[in-house]
């Protein structure tokens, strides 16, 4: 398995969700894939990884 020599940033995000968003409830959007469609040995080869960043808290609250 090879993870490749960076990020790959995914594209624009869905224009439904709108942020920052406050966790009140349960939010979902949806992120374009960089490449739809892959062999089988390209899914073999690579591992696609969603990292989400900036995720603040308020300590009194938890």
């Amino acid at each position: 398995m090879s993870f490749g020599g960076g990020a790959t940033l995914a594209a624009e995000t869905s224009k439904k969700t709108k942020f920052p968003v406050v966790f009140d409830s349960s939010v979902s959007t949806m992120v374009k894939r960089p490449k739809k469609s892959r062999n089988e040995k390209e899914k073999e080869e690579e591992e696609e990884v969603l990292v989400i960043e900036g995720i603040e808290f308020e300590r009194e609250l938890v």
